[in-house]
C-alpha cells in the first residue's frame, strides 16, 4: 500500500462503511475536545458551534468506476492523492491513452466528504454538494493531468 492512501476497501460498499465509521470517530473526537473547550477555555468558542472549529474535517474516496480494478481508496488530502497519481501513471499504463484528462473525467471518480458548514461558507460546496450522513456532505472532485515541462542542460 502507497503511504499516501489512508486504506485500501475491497469495495465500494467496504470503502462506504469505513468513511461511515471514521466520520463518526471524527465526530466523537471533535466533541470530546469541544467538551475539553467549554470546561478549561471557555472563551475560545463563545459564539460558535461545534462545526465552526471543525470546518476543515474531511476524507476522499477514490475508485474508478471501468471494472479495471475493484479497490477504492480512502484519502486524507488532495495532496495525497496527487501524489498516489503519480504512483499510479505507470501502474496504469496512462501513457497509453491519448485523452489522460478524458480517462480522468470518465472513469475516476473523486468524491470529498465534508462537513455541512462548508456548504454554507462557499458556494461551490452549496451548488455541488450532497447530503451523506448527519452533519456531513459529499462533494465530486475534479481530475486533470497537467504536463509539466522540464529541461536540463549540461
Amino acid at each position: 500500500m502507497s503511504e499516501h492512501v489512508l486504506e485500501v476497501c475491497g469495495s465500494l460498499k467496504e470503502a462506504i462503511q469505513s468513511i461511515k465509521d471514521r466520520l463518526a470517530e471524527t465526530d466523537s473526537k471533535s466533541l470530546e475536545m469541544w467538551n475539553w473547550y467549554k470546561e478549561n477555555m471557555p472563551e475560545e468558542i463563545e459564539g460558535k458551534s461545534i462545526e465552526d472549529k471543525n470546518w476543515n474535517d474531511s476524507i476522499y474516496l477514490v475508485y474508478r468506476n471501468d471494472f479495471f480494478i475493484d479497490e477504492c481508496w480512502l484519502f486524507e488530502d488532495s495532496y495525497d492523492i496527487e501524489s498516489w497519481l503519480g504512483e499510479k501513471w505507470s501502474d496504469w499504463d496512462l501513457w497509453d491513452y491519448e485523452d489522460v484528462n478524458g480517462f480522468f473525467k470518465e472513469n475516476l471518480v473523486v468524491w470529498k466528504f465534508h462537513r455541512n458548514i462548508c456548504n454554507e461558507k462557499w458556494n461551490h460546496y452549496r451548488k455541488y454538494s450532497k447530503p451523506f450522513i448527519e452533519g456531513w456532505s459529499r462533494k465530486k472532485e475534479q481530475t486533470n493531468f497537467e504536463p509539466v515541462p522540464s529541461f536540463s542542460v549540461g
